[in-house]
């Protein structure tokens, strides 16, 4: 049995992880194909907080 057999419905969501240091709008348009290619309703960033 498989996670969407329990909840076909649920919304995908997709982690990407770096140091984000400094921010920049890469981060933002390779966020956006990963959700795009993996057909997720969300990405979210997560900061590591070390580079």
């Amino acid at each position: 049995m498989g996670l969407t057999d329990i909840a076909p419905d649920a919304p995908t969501w997709g982690w990407l992880g770096g140091s984000f240091d400094p921010p920049h709008l890469g981060h933002l348009a390779l966020a956006h194909a990963a959700k795009l290619a993996l057909a997720l309703d969300r990405i979210q960033l997560m900061p590591t907080g070390q580079s």
